[in-house]
């Protein structure tokens, strides 16, 4: 039998003929070997793997073949501040008991129930359909991180609307939708995000009457020092405004969230705001993430 491929743009896509060949995937690329299937020699019992690359030895962050020396902290000249972690998040990402160990297999999932704003991407569903060989999840573009409005559809909260709407069955929302949710592990990071500044606006629009009325507004850069650990306060996240009063007070880079616009609302991925909002188990505390003009330090000093 023959393996044949051909490129159609940045894809290869695999072909059946009539041949002695075989395909070995290896990483960056596809590679063909020949094979005699006379002599019987057997194929490779594992996979490529790419060179080792050493960790930055300013900051030693783990990095991959072929990414420069200066592309994590510029060389040494970016320190930030080491992000503090309650102590009950370390302990379910860093403990073996059960408990911590589902979670672990499951964090990507806890994190978005948790997450205050969603994924989006063009991806390709047949492959992703698919239920045989290695799972393939392939995209095509740019990656987005959007906010929903303040009022579900349909009765039915979801990301942001789940720290303020219908309070009462906040546990049962949140696990709606997946039978491989711990309940208890839920009640605890509802317990550990009490303390997120983000976590805490949100829920505060439970006791507002007219949530219909009101426009939110996300700081897309909370402007703290971050070469000092610096958690944002509530107020230094967002705001609340009226939907009449005068526009010109709010600022330009932020994000307008209404009560009805029909629509999601991009968040930049230069935006400060960016990582906590999406990934609030790795930023519990609404530091904020990488954004543009992150104030350099003097090499000496580091």
């Amino acid at each position: 039998m023959d393996f044949l491929t051909r490129k159609s743009g940045n894809t290869y896509i695999n072909e059946t003929t009539v041949s002695n060949q075989f395909l070995i995937q290896q990483a960056p690329c596809v590679v063909w070997e020949q094979s005699n299937f006379e002599t019987s020699i057997p194929p490779p019992c594992r996979a490529y793997s790419l060179p080792y690359v050493p960790c930055c030895r300013h900051c030693k962050a783990k990095r991959f073949y072929h990414e420069t020396n200066g592309f994590c902290c510029a060389d040494g000249t970016i320190s930030l501040a080491t992000n503090t972690v309650p102590d009950q998040l370390y302990d379910l990402f860093t403990s073996n008991i059960d408990e911590s160990v589902h979670f672990k297999t499951y964090v990507w999932t806890y994190n978005n129930k948790f997450a205050f704003t969603s994924f989006g991407v063009k991806f390709d569903k047949d492959l992703c359909r698919r239920n045989r060989g290695v799972y393939t999840f392939r995209t095509q573009g740019q990656i987005y991180h959007y906010i929903d409005d303040l009022i579900p559809l349909n009765s039915r909260p979801s990301y942001l609307q789940l720290y303020f709407y219908d309070t009462e069955y906040q546990l049962e929302n949140r696990i709606s939708d997946s039978d491989r949710m711990n309940p208890s592990i839920i009640v605890e990071l509802i317990d550990i995000l009490r303390i997120n500044p983000y976590s805490v606006f949100f829920q505060s629009l439970d006791d507002l009457s007219n949530l219909e009325n009101q426009v939110i507004h996300i700081r897309s850069d909370v402007g703290l020092d971050q070469c000092v650990f610096n958690a944002p306060t509530s107020s230094q996240v967002a705001a609340i405004w009226v939907e009449n009063e005068d526009a010109d007070q709010l600022k330009g880079r932020d994000i307008c969230v209404f009560s009805h616009s029909g629509g999601s609302h991009i968040v930049q991925y230069y935006f400060g705001c960016y990582d906590p909002l999406q990934y609030p188990l790795l930023f519990p505390l609404g530091d904020t993430g990488w954004h543009q003009g992150i104030q350099r330090v003097n090499r000496g000093s580091t």
